[in-house]
Order: structure tokens, then C-alpha cells, then sequence
């Protein structure tokens, strides 16, 4: 074994803490082992006998550092929090676990977690999945309850994107991945500070960085109207590709994107959904975006809409009782890192409502990665988003 990556088949077995495990076969791709690959490492889907899965992740080499030991003790403080069931980890050090790093010396400062069930939001949006409006408002709601959970103890995810949070569509719930660089007061500073990702990151986080308590506000932001939307024919069809907004219209006022999600929150859902979503957008500082408490508030007001949401959208009117905050004094960091590449998608000109709504249709399996007619085999398996 190499000290750069970890090479193991489908059916291996291997020991780790005095129990063996099965590497579990790609759901998709029979014959290969069920890998995926992130930003920081890589993710192998383990089995134990009693088919109970596991998630052991090791890093590239750059983000292998002896603060993952204290990240990891810090995890497991809040590993009962909703959403943070990841945070139920063992790390992999020379001075505890030497046999299995002398076999897989990749998987130093590596982690062995609980596989969680589900897909990404990114899964669902890349696959175009329509949901149904009462699914978008489930994950909406409890996404907003884990992040307004966090932000209530001066935590923060630092990273929210749709590739970094899991929704379960059997029973509605949400949980956080690649949460090694959650900001909070006993987290040491990671290696680069997280900066946000193509269509969810703010404009001050491409200079300071969005390592803070008020680190989630804008990324959740975008990810729970995209949730609320995604049950509309529309917003599928003009969403850019990856993620609904494209990352050069982030923030822009002329957004097309922007104004039709937004009117179909204030038209569809809640004016004060809209207001939200407006402050959010127009902020200069994640510390002006609204706080997730008050997201949590007014989704717990709204409803699905009573008849086909297509026929419903009008261009939104200024409410009359918008919601409103102080905003705290904002809080910086250095060393922006980004993860996903820019997409520019054209925006069609055809109104909203041209034609009617779809069905929703049940998320059945994961996509298929699209990198099925390479013949490295490493990037085949690891084309899937990191978990």
C-alpha cells in the first residue's frame, strides 16, 4: 500500500479494532468497490457481518494533520445533536491503531464512521429527481432545524453545498458530511479555510473565507429554497446543471434564477419565505443574512400548496411585514478554498408556467457516475460526490 491512496477489491476483507469487515460493491458498478471521492479524501463503504455499513474515510496527504485527533474528540461531544451522526467516529493513529497502519499507511489520522443512508441533495439535483412539495418542505424544515441546532451553540458546518448534505427519503431526515472543518470554540483552525462552493458560496467568503458562527447562513439559504423549489417543472428545468444558481450570478440583483425562485417562495410558500431569501441574497456580510432561527420560524408556518404550484406563480409583490434582525458585528478569515468548477448554463426566456407540473417521482437509486466509460479505475469509482 501506498502512503498517497488505499487499493482494496470488492469482498476484501479487512480488520479494523478487532473486527472484520467486507468492502461493499458499487451499487451501480458490480466488480468495483464502493468509493467516492471529495475535496480532502476518499470515502470506502464498509460491511460487517451483521450487514450493519460503515464509512471509512482517509485523506490526501496535504489535510493528514495531527488537529484531525483534536477535531475528532471535539466531534464526538456533539456527535448526539440532530444531524451530526457522523461526528461518531475513531481516528487512526500510529500510537493507537500501529497494526493497521503499517497495512494502509494512507489511512493515517483516517476515520471510521457510520455509513449513513440517502442520497446528496446534489444527487438529487444533478439527476433532475422531481419531489413532491410536502418532500421539499420535510428536508427544508429539518436541514434549517440542524443548522439553526448548530448555529444555537455557536457552531457552524462552514461548507453547506448540496454535496455535503444527505437527505433520506424513507424517513424525511438530514444529515451533515464532511464536517472536519466545522467551526466552533474547541475546533482548531483547519488547513484552508472552507470558502464556499459554486452556487451556494457568498461574495465575502471568496476574500475572508466563512470559518465563523455565522458561517452556514448564506449557503443554507440558497439550499432551502432550492428544496422548497425543486418540486416545480420550472426551477428543475433552469437549474444549472450541479446546482440551481450558476456560480457568476451569485448575489447578482438581475438574476433571472434569483427572481424566479423568489417570487415562487413569496407567490407559492410565504411572502416572509421570500423576505428571507431577498436579505440573504442582497447581504454584504453572512453576519446580514438572516440567522437559521428565524428561517426555522417561518418555515414551520407555511403549508404545500393546495393546487398545481405551476398555475400559482405571479411575479412576487414587496411585503408588506418583512422580516427583519440585527445583524451582529461580522467575524473574519483567511485562506479561501473552493471545491466545485463554475457552470454556466443559458438561461431559458420562457415564462414561468408555460407548462404544467410533473408528477413527482420516488428517488429510487443513486445516479450513475459519469465517468462510466473511463478506463482508470480509480476515477470510475470515485466519481460520486464525497459523503
Amino acid at each position: 500500500m501506498t502512503q498517497a491512496q488505499i487499493r482494496l477489491e470488492a469482498g476484501q476483507k479487512i480488520v479494523l479494532e478487532g473486527i472484520t469487515y467486507i468492502v461493499a460493491p458499487h451499487p451501480a458498478l458490480p466488480g468495483l468497490p464502493y468509493v467516492q471521492r471529495g475535496a480532502r479524501g476518499f470515502v470506502i463503504q464498509l460491511r460487517k457481518s451483521d450487514s450493519e455499513r460503515m464509512a471509512l474515510k482517509y485523506f490526501k496527504i496535504k489535510y493528514r494533520v495531527p488537529a484531525l485527533m483534536t477535531i475528532t474528540e471535539a466531534l464526538r461531544r456533539h456527535a448526539d445533536l440532530p444531524g451530526l451522526k457522523a461526528a461518531r467516529r475513531t481516528v487512526f493513529t500510529r500510537e493507537r491503531h500501529p497494526d493497521v497502519l503499517s497495512k494502509f499507511p494512507a489511512l493515517e489520522y483516517g476515520v471510521l464512521m457510520p455509513w449513513l443512508p440517502g442520497l446528496t441533495w446534489y444527487d438529487v439535483i444533478t439527476a433532475k429527481t422531481p419531489i413532491s412539495a410536502e418532500q421539499g418542505i420535510t428536508w427544508a424544515r429539518q436541514t434549517c432545524r440542524v443548522l439553526a441546532g448548530l448555529e444555537a451553540q455557536s457552531l457552524a458546518h462552514c461548507d453547506i453545498a448540496g454535496v455535503n448534505v444527505m437527505v433520506d427519503r424513507a424517513g424525511g431526515g438530514v444529515e451533515l458530511v464532511d464536517i472536519e472543518e466545522m467551526y466552533g470554540a474547541e475546533m482548531p483552525r483547519p488547513v484552508e479555510s472552507p470558502g464556499g462552493q459554486d452556487g451556494y458560496q457568498h461574495r465575502a467568503s471568496r476574500q475572508q473565507g466563512q470559518w465563523m458562527p455565522e458561517g452556514d447562513r448564506f449557503g443554507a439559504a440558497v439550499l432551502i429554497a432550492e428544496m422548497l423549489g425543486w418540486s416545480h417543472a420550472r426551477i428543475r428545468q433552469n437549474s444549472a446543471d450541479e446546482h440551481f444558481f450558476a456560480a457568476a450570478e451569485m448575489q447578482d440583483p438581475n438574476s433571472a434564477r434569483f427572481r424566479l425562485l423568489s417570487d415562487l417562495l413569496h407567490s407559492v410558500y410565504s411572502p416572509n419565505l421570500a423576505d428571507c431569501f431577498r436579505q440573504a441574497w442582497q447581504s454584504r456580510t453572512l453576519s446580514e443574512c438572516p440567522p437559521l432561527a428565524v428561517w426555522a420560524q417561518v418555515l414551520e408556518s407555511i403549508s404545500p400548496p393546495a393546487s398545481a404550484p405551476e398555475k400559482d406563480i405571479h411575479t412576487a409583490a414587496t411585503s408588506a411585514a418583512p422580516v427583519t434582525y440585527q445583524p451582529q458585528v461580522p467575524s473574519s478569515g483567511n485562506g479561501v478554498v473552493t471545491r466545485r468548477r463554475e457552470i454556466k448554463v443559458q438561461m431559458p426566456t420562457t415564462p414561468f408556467g408555460a407548462e404544467g407540473a410533473e408528477s413527482p417521482k420516488a428517488v429510487e437509486t443513486e445516479p450513475l457516475p459519469a465517468a462510466v466509460g473511463q478506463k482508470d479505475p480509480v476515477e470510475l469509482y470515485c466519481s460520486l460526490p464525497l459523503r
